[in-house]
């Protein structure tokens, strides 16, 4: 009875250990910089390709009150090894932040509140560039985005182990699990997707929307070709590591995301580092 006491109390203390509130240090004039190294691998029945794409990147705390903080997101760097296509999907999630601070008003506990200069970015856009940059920066579309990032997905929140959620990454619905380390340094998260048929044709849509309106008129014949092929599906799966400074700040973090969508083989890997 006693070992039974004794094991069930390291249990209990074992779980109570495994839950984190990551709260980050925010002082006025912090800088934060980072590597971020992506690899891209697609293939399908026409072709294969792989990319790289490096970026620096730096957070820079300019203002703290009581109520809010503001910080500065800058991209200071792009570097895309490749397809023509890599270097066109770098430049639309990094290339209109590039040397252009994009500056944001966070809760004091590092959660996102919204965008201070939305405009600037958009500004000097055009065509389907500024229609892409008009979706991307507003206060819902950029909390979306930083909720899937690993840099931003803890931030202002407490992580238990065994904790599931549903999120959205690049329009995708998607699932994913934390293990939290005992000493909340470390946080492991299983990611997975199985969308169904109608969710399929809605992402179908979405993305067919932003490539103008003519081909958006043909989602649902495109969809019916597609499905008539065997390629009307998305399924992935993957994993992240995310390394936590006792800052409270993401000190590195990497994961790896494979995914089969409409016929494409896509594996994607990216490695935050600091930036020394």
């Amino acid at each position: 009875m006693r070992i039974k006491l004794l094991l069930l109390g390291l249990l209990t203390a074992a779980t109570a250990l495994a839950q984190t509130t990551y709260k980050p240090k925010l002082i006025q004039g912090l800088v934060k910089g980072y590597n971020q190294d992506i690899t891209l691998k697609v293939s399908n029945p026409n072709q294969n390709y792989s990319a790289t794409i490096h970026v620096e990147d730096q957070y820079e705390v300019t203002s703290v009150s009581k109520d809010s903080v503001i910080i500065n997101y800058m991209v200071t760097k792009i570097d895309t090894q490749g397809s023509k296509a890599a270097e066109e999907s770098a430049n639309a999630s990094f290339g209109l932040m590039l040397n252009k601070p994009l500056k944001a008003s966070y809760n004091p506990d590092g959660s996102f509140r919204h965008l201070l200069n939305a405009d600037e970015p958009i500004s000097g856009t055009s065509g389907n560039a500024k229609i892409l940059a008009e979706q991307i920066f507003t206060d819902n579309a950029y909390a979306i985005k930083q909720k899937s990032s690993l840099m931003w997905m803890l931030m202002g929140r407490t992580i238990s182990t065994g904790m599931t959620e549903d999120f959205l990454d690049e329009n995708i619905n998607m699932k994913r699990e934390f293990t939290v380390s005992p000493d909340g340094r470390q946080v492991d998260v299983k990611i997975a997707s199985n969308m169904s048929e109608e969710e399929t044709q809605i992402f179908l849509k979405a993305m067919l929307e932003k490539a103008g309106e003519e081909v958006a008129g043909q989602s649902e014949e495109i969809f019916n070709t597609l499905k008539s092929l065997g390629m009307a599906d998305i399924n992935s799966i993957g994993a992240a590591h995310i390394y936590v400074g006792d800052d409270d700040w993401v000190k590195s973090g990497e994961s790896t995301l494979k995914m089969k969508m409409m016929g494409n083989d896509m594996e994607t890997t990216i490695k935050y580092t600091p930036k020394q």
